[in-house]
């Protein structure tokens, strides 16, 4: 790569951080009316920044404990659907994504995705796996995380999650969204 092309590259993904931050600065301010106004992915963003807010830090952990009631079950189903849909369930045990695994059977069953709850469950139940406990889960390193996707059936829980009866998740992420806009 030229250096042309890498001032232009660093340049953009400059200006792309600087407008995420005045989004999320905007998403902090609006009101709900502003809210339900906004696109599915920006209102998404913005509830997320609203979640984070409570938190000293974006860390999953540190948001957990800042945050309860509709914040948590939107903040745990967002992010536990968002490490599926990107690397699948052992991602999500991975990452530091896993502090939310306790709480993921519950948040779904309050979206009413039931099945998808009794999926999560049953997997777990077993390949005894404790919720409570992934600290078995955690690598430092690419081949340490490879290793990970081979100790469970992840592919069969990856594939029955992305063909469940309970209709996109997302959707029923967005639908409980805005029936609880106020307590965001």
């Amino acid at each position: 790569m030229g250096l042309f092309n890498f001032i232009k590259e660093t340049s953009n993904m400059i200006k792309s951080v600087k407008g995420k931050e005045v989004m999320q600065d905007k998403a902090l301010s609006m009101t709900s009316e502003e809210l339900l106004e906004l696109s599915h992915e920006d209102l998404s963003f913005a509830l997320l920044s609203r979640c984070e807010q409570d938190s000293e830090t974006s860390d999953t952990q540190s948001v957990l404990k800042a945050i309860g009631g509709v914040k948590r079950t939107y903040y745990t189903i967002y992010l536990f659907d968002m490490e599926i849909q990107n690397g699948g369930l052992c991602q999500f045990f991975s990452n530091s994504t896993y502090a939310l695994a306790p709480y993921v059977s519950e948040e779904l069953k309050k979206l009413g995705a039931v099945e998808l709850a009794e999926l999560y469950d049953g997997f777990c139940t077993r390949n005894n796996i404790n919720p409570d406990d992934l600290s078995s889960f955690y690598s430092d390193s690419k081949d340490g995380y490879l290793a990970q996707t081979e100790r469970y059936p992840f592919d069969e829980f990856d594939n029955a999650y992305n063909s469940t009866g309970d209709g996109e998740l997302s959707d029923l992420l967005f639908d409980y969204a805005v029936q609880h806009i106020d307590e965001f």
